[in-house]
């Protein structure tokens, strides 16, 4: 029933993303919990040694974790109608690509709420774009999301991430010529 909702032609599931968006960006990216956070990703001993009591962060991240997957679960349930201990275990991929690909740092230490959220819709789009455009069948739709994770991991790896970028336009300065506008 509670999939069935609506807010004029918006369903409720989209309600619910938007407002999880809105609070994880205000308490990860605008908060002094949100710097914690990060400061522990970066470096959990210097985090604690300035101070910060890590494994109250750490747990509360992960109850805020915890709870934002029951909220998950409960809609998707919802959804679908019916409920299995193992429905998001196929997920699981998307999920660590989307994050990837949102310029999530897997050593910690830096992210993007607005880029995982830019990310996930990138992936729906090759998810649901691929069967409706060109008549791929769905046991082959892991085969574009696996290629992207690995093409994004090599990249990093080789070209230093957002490194390459400023390396590039240091080149343009030294030369002389104009900056082109990013």
């Amino acid at each position: 029933m509670l999939a069935s909702i609506k807010i004029g032609a918006v369903p409720i599931d989209m309600i619910f993303y938007i407002l999880l968006l809105i609070i994880a960006y205000l308490l990860l990216d605008k908060s002094k919990y949100g710097r914690k956070v990060t400061l522990i990703g970066v470096n959990p001993q210097a985090a604690e040694y300035s101070g910060i009591n890590t494994r109250w962060i750490i747990m509360s991240t992960y109850m805020l974790s915890a709870a934002s997957a029951a909220v998950a679960g409960i809609l998707i349930t919802s959804y679908l109608g019916t409920a299995k201990s193992d429905l998001g275990s196929d997920l699981t991929m998307d999920i660590v690509t989307a994050i990837v690909l949102g310029g999530t740092l897997s050593t910690g230490g830096k992210g993007s709420v607005i880029g995982t959220a830019l990310s996930s819709l990138v992936i729906a789009v090759v998810r649901f774009g691929l069967p409706l455009c060109f008549s791929i069948g769905t046991q082959y739709l892991d085969i574009p999301v696996g290629i992207l994770l690995i093409v994004i991991i090599v990249g990093r790896s080789a070209f230093g991430g957002s490194r390459l970028i400023t390396r590039l336009l240091s080149r343009f300065e030294k030369s002389g010529k104009k900056v082109p506008e990013i």
